[in-house]
């Protein structure tokens, strides 16, 4: 009878143990399932947009000199970061300024007739023109300050975000009416439409506005007024051996972001002091904010 009841003991034991070890299994497998599907998950989400720390050095150099020419002026040896020459971007983005006011401005009669008299000063609706353009452009290269919000990269292409604080495109235009006197002196706007004598006192007023802003941030080299609210702005570049560049549809957004039609409460004037260098500062992508893209 003892012999029996140890018997028993011995094969309860022998169940329960079984038992443990079946459900310890099990749990280990599911474990590891779990974890290799979040493995998995988490891979397959950053697998496109993961940029080790040599491809991310190797983006920012090109991020900082693009920007430094575009947003800052310096255009020495910016070819390598460009898709066709620099030059040649600049001057067909030029050039669509001015096919863009020429055909806005004449729209009533012949460009080529148009002018600004004031007094014995003659002023070719040509140059007008070709001044703004060009001070457009220079007004774009007095932002100066950025931040590099974000950096992933898709395949051969970086993907970039920054901040800035753009342009205030309507106070531009306000402000640039302190270069009048200058320009004309005390001559009304009546006076230079008669003297003028254009198709249509439209195409006057707007032939005076353009030289008032390329006289104004041009010749004065006034600085102009920024939105007192930051703007994020997304661009790519394309990777070319080991070089990032940019193409010029991504320049030309550089160039007209960078412009909103606002105004500005903050006046920002050329006696401002403008920083020689800045610090450049890239968000932590382990921080979760993403830009739109």
């Amino acid at each position: 009878m003892r012999r029996n009841r140890k018997t028993f003991l011995y094969f309860l034991l022998l169940c329960l143990v079984s038992v443990n070890l079946s459900a310890c299994k099990k749990n280990n497998k599911e474990e590891s399932v779990n974890n290799s599907m979040e493995i998995t998950d988490s891979s397959s989400k950053n697998k496109d947009f993961k940029v080790n720390n040599d491809e991310e050095k190797n983006i920012s150099s090109s991020v900082k000199a693009i920007l430094d020419c575009i947003y800052g002026g310096n255009e020495n040896d910016v070819n390598r970061y460009f898709t066709q020459s620099y030059l040649k971007m600049k001057n067909d983005f030029l050039s669509s300024i001015v096919n863009k006011e020429k055909h806005m401005i004449s729209m009533k009669g012949d460009f080529q007739t148009l002018k600004l008299v004031s007094g014995r000063d003659i002023y070719s609706a040509e140059d007008i023109v070709n001044e703004y353009a060009k001070t457009y452009l220079e007004n774009v290269s007095k932002i100066h300050d950025y931040i590099i919000d974000n950096l992933d990269q898709d395949g051969e292409y970086a993907l970039v975000s920054i901040k800035i604080r753009p342009i205030a495109g309507a106070s531009e235009i306000k402000d640039s009416q302190g270069a009048r006197i200058q320009v004309f002196g005390d001559e009304g706007d009546d006076t230079i439409i008669r003297e003028s004598d254009n198709t249509s006192p439209q195409e006057t007023k707007s032939l005076l506005e353009l030289k008032l802003f390329s006289t104004y941030y041009g010749q004065m080299d006034q600085v102009p007024s920024f939105s007192d609210q930051e703007k994020t702005i997304n661009f790519k570049l394309k990777k070319n051996d080991n070089e990032y560049k940019l193409d010029p549809a991504e320049y030309k957004k550089l160039i007209e972001q960078a412009r909103d039609e606002t105004y500005s409460k903050d006046k920002k004037e050329s006696g401002d002091s403008i920083p020689e260098s800045k610090e450049y500062e890239i968000a932590s992508k382990e921080s979760g904010q993403k830009s739109e893209r």
